[in-house]
């Protein structure tokens, strides 16, 4: 079977459970494993693929995400090739999109296993109480946060935290009086897209006026699905901060 795929997150699951060498072409910004470019085409972005170049390689499977990739990108592809179309709005969503992927992909016990150990561990979840109310900041100028509606809320809410941005936007964009007037208990700062630095960190605590514990946390965690998401409900399932996937920040 010869795979495309314009996802990160699909890319480095799908070598997780075997398919590596079956991958002919991904994006640059599948950057895990790290010898996933080496030995297979780069056919340009998430927003920019190639499309002749994805048709040199005659695929028989393109992988795509609904907000990652381009609607225009996915409908060409869609009338060519066997399309994959996931887009995972909370952690719920993973069990079954890797079922669907077990369905279509040879040898695939350890995709169902990954899907019922997804779905055993959030039968299981213990929020262990109210953890505090949160704004998850993925840029800067303008300051860009996760609206409710995200995966990533949605995992956080899981295990207790409290989004305080209530706008009905996936991603809205704050000003420094609009962060400051939510009064979120916690300030976590995602390590992508944007990759705040801890100078980047204590000048918008002082331009916003923030009040919050400030946490630099791991942006790929947290929006992966699959794999990532066992790793990330593992961190979160401990009753302590520091750890993989968050780390408390002293300025």
């Amino acid at each position: 079977m010869r795979i495309v795929s314009l996802v990160p997150s699909t890319s480095a699951n799908l070598c997780a459970f075997g398919y590596q060498d079956q991958i002919v072409g991904c994006t640059s910004f599948c950057v895990e494993p790290p010898n996933l470019h080496r030995q297979c085409q780069l056919v340009g972005g998430t927003k920019d693929p190639d499309l002749n170049l994805i048709r040199s390689l005659e695929p028989d499977l393109v992988f795509v995400n609904t907000e990652e990739n381009r609607r225009q990108d996915i409908r060409v592809l869609a009338a060519e090739y066997q399309l994959v179309e996931d887009f995972p709005r909370s952690p719920y969503d993973v069990v079954p999109m890797l079922r669907s992927w077990a369905e279509i992909l040879p040898c695939s016990k350890l995709i169902v296993e990954t899907a019922e150990e997804i779905e055993a561990r959030l039968s299981q979840v213990q929020s262990n109480g109210k953890r505090g109310s949160f704004v998850y900041l993925i840029w800067q100028n303008p300051y860009m946060v996760v609206g409710r509606d995200t995966y990533i809320s949605k995992l956080l809410e899981i295990y207790g935290y409290e989004n305080a941005v209530e706008s009905s936007e996936r991603y809205p964009a704050l000003d420094a009086a609009a962060l400051r007037d939510l009064k979120a208990d916690i300030v976590f700062f995602s390590s992508e897209p944007f990759p705040f630095r801890k100078r980047q960190m204590k000048q918008c605590f002082e331009e916003c006026e923030l009040k919050g514990e400030p946490f630099k946390i791991d942006g790929r965690l947290m929006s992966w699905h699959g794999i990532h998401l066992l790793r990330a409900m593992e961190s979160l399932g401990r009753s302590g901060t520091d750890s993989e996937l968050m780390s408390q920040v002293n300025f």
